[in-house]
């Protein structure tokens, strides 16, 4: 799949009936959610486990290259983060949540033309806290990086 020149509605390609009912029944009209930053990357979400996985493919553009020419650290973050945010709104069933901390290994580069395909999963979810991993994979499926966050729930009324 070519993130760049798929073509999709609402920031997706998810063909599932099930699935696309599930995106509607959790986000409503994604392009209404869909963060700007998840824009900006031209993420398209490819693929979901209903309350615990979601799979986002990206393209690496060249504006997001350092000096070496390959894909900066902050940006292969930023693409985990543009993953776990919506996975913790599908968990959570609301945007009202931060994220507390995150810590990104990185194991090898990725270059401009190659598409990030990232896979978050729920590794476990308590009443206010919430914790998952990010792994972020090159058109090789070879680990380019490994993430892990915690998010906090607010209270309804923050």
């Amino acid at each position: 799949m070519n993130a760049k020149d798929s073509e999709y509605n609402n920031n997706h390609a998810i063909d599932d009936p099930e699935k696309k009912r599930y995106l509607e029944e959790v986000y409503g009209d994604a392009t209404d959610v869909a963060a700007d930053c998840y824009r900006y990357m031209q993420a398209v979400l490819v693929d979901l486990v209903p309350g615990q996985e979601l799979t986002v493919v990206m393209p690496v553009l060249p504006e997001y290259l350092n000096p070496g020419k390959t894909m900066q650290g902050g940006f292969i973050s930023a693409a985990m983060d543009n993953v776990l945010g919506p996975l913790c709104w599908m968990v959570t069933r609301t945007p009202n949540s931060v994220m507390t901390d995150m810590s990104t290994s990185y194991h090898r580069p990725i270059m401009a033309g190659d598409n990030l395909t990232v896979r978050a999963a729920v590794k476990s979810k308590g009443r206010r806290k919430i914790h998952m991993t990010a792994d972020a994979y090159n058109g090789e499926n070879k680990l380019v990086a490994s993430s892990v966050a915690t998010y906090f729930v607010l209270p309804a009324n923050s």
